[in-house]
């Protein structure tokens, strides 16, 4: 019994890996204040901060971007992978551990590493469109409800 547990735990969790960790994840928030504008197509890297490479945008400009993004989060895409991502972790702790040292990646600047990055074009592109349609769901209900314009990424 404990056997066939330990199987279809190794299963679920290798599924939801490659299901889950598609990476499409490409912010493009476009903030215009005055006569400047800047584009937030990703999270900069502490190592670029650091290096002055990177400018941090102006408090206005990333109320304003915090603002866009929350409302594509809730209205888009990003309502349905965060629960997928809490049910992921509640159903296999481990896989917490799996997203932040994604994190740790992301934020020095090197990227995350994707499971869905070892299969060929055509699976891959599978994967990530079943991924994204269960991922819009939460998205879709909740811009319906609330009257507002589904938020699509890119």
């Amino acid at each position: 019994m404990l056997k066939r547990s330990f199987i279809v735990a190794i299963l679920l969790s290798v599924t939801l890996l490659v299901a889950c960790s598609s990476r499409s994840y490409s912010p493009k928030t476009e903030v215009s204040l005055q006569s400047q504008k800047m584009k937030f197509n990703k999270v900069p890297s502490i190592p670029a901060l650091l290096s002055g490479e990177v400018v941090p945008p102006e408090p206005k400009e990333t109320q304003m971007a915090l603002k866009k993004a929350g409302k594509a989060w809730f209205f888009g895409r990003g309502l349905g992978k965060t629960a997928i991502n809490i049910t992921g972790i509640v159903l296999f702790p481990p896989y917490g551990l799996y997203l932040l040292g994604n994190a740790g990646l992301e934020l020095a600047g090197v990227g995350g590493v994707y499971p869905s990055q070892v299969l060929p074009d055509g699976p891959r592109k599978h994967v990530e469109d079943f991924y994204g349609s269960v991922c819009d769901i939460p998205g879709l209900i909740t811009s319906s409800v609330a009257g507002v314009e589904f938020q699509k990424e890119g």
